[in-house]
């Protein structure tokens, strides 16, 4: 499907009631990108064991203490289930919209327990959840240690201040408004306890590229604000903010940066960058900061929490 289709599907879909439910219903029988594949789960484990092993390595208590948090935690659960795979025991979990799909989560729940992540998992949940979703949300509390909160705002939590050891999360940065981004790094802030860790997973690509092969991962930067409203639906919102811009915005938070694992643009990547016409938005920016395809970041507290709210 060429890119320009699925906006206009995304568009539409984006305005109507019930939207959602049959976007939904598009990638498990359309698309059939529901559930995901078991390498897209593999390669999903990878990343969230990084956040775990990085909280292991440079958290303030030991994994099983910790209290995990995570926005945008989507239909699957499948981060949260290899948290608790890997030893977390509390994590409280938010979304803008109550999207998990009980099914989907005992999919995540079957492909953790079959296939071979590499190493050994301390535990491996079994249970089935209910179809029914709130039964369901309760027993992902009483078996897996999830508060599930939903719909729930990530800029303002109502958890306690210094509250949480590890927030972490995957792929979901670029998806928000650059404006509701910098008031949940302020939360964010807000309820991290000293010493303790963040973990963000932040994909800078162009996400249509991933179905059309006909344009390239930085295609989205030739685009001005105004025309670029027209492909940018709700449902699959891109901020198209890049890896520098990130960094200036977690400073800004109050947060040092203690880790920068940047997956930066290769020769060709540069050269695919010459070849377009990037709007002025971004040409002012160096090829070597527009390139950088993704990142995972560590930050960790530098400010006190009053000094980053004046801020």
């Amino acid at each position: 499907m060429h890119w320009h289709r699925k906006a206009q599907i995304q568009n539409v879909l984006s305005r109507i009631p019930g939207g959602e439910t049959l976007y939904y219903w598009l990638q498990r029988y359309v698309t059939k990108s529901l559930p995901p594949s078991d390498k897209k789960f593999l390669e999903r484990f990878e990343i969230e064991a990084g956040h775990v092993d990085t909280f292991c390595r440079l958290g303030n208590c030991p994994v099983g203490e910790a209290v995990f948090f995570q926005f945008g935690a989507g239909w699957t659960m499948s981060g949260p289930l290899i948290f608790h795979a890997l030893g977390v025991n509390k994590q409280i979990l938010v979304d803008i919209r109550r999207l998990l799909r009980p099914w989907l989560i005992n999919v995540s729940v079957e492909q953790l327990g079959r296939l071979d992540v590499g190493r050994k998992l301390p535990r491996v949940a079994n249970q089935q959840l209910s179809s029914h979703v709130d039964t369901a949300i309760q027993q992902m509390h009483d078996w897996w240690g999830m508060d599930y909160r939903a719909p729930s705002d990530a800029r303002a939590t109502g958890l306690p201040d210094n509250s949480v050891d590890c927030i972490a999360t995957t792929n979901t940065l670029e998806h928000i408004p650059a404006k509701d981004i910098a008031e949940i790094m302020v939360e964010c802030h807000r309820i991290l306890k000293p010493g303790g860790v963040i973990s963000f997973r932040v994909d800078y690509q162009d996400h249509y590229s991933y179905f059309d092969r006909s344009i390239g991962v930085y295609n989205f930067l030739q685009y001005a604000p105004t025309d670029w409203r027209s492909f940018n639906p709700s449902l699959h919102y891109q901020n198209r903010l890049r890896h520098c811009e990130y960094l200036d915005m977690y400073r800004q938070a109050g947060f040092d940066v203690a880790e920068d694992h940047a997956r930066e643009g290769s020769t060709e990547d540069i050269n695919q960058l010459r070849t377009l016409k990037l709007h002025d938005q971004f040409s002012s920016m160096s090829p070597e900061d527009l390139a950088v395809r993704y990142s995972t970041v560590v930050l960790k507290k530098s400010v006190p929490a009053v000094a980053a709210r004046a801020a």
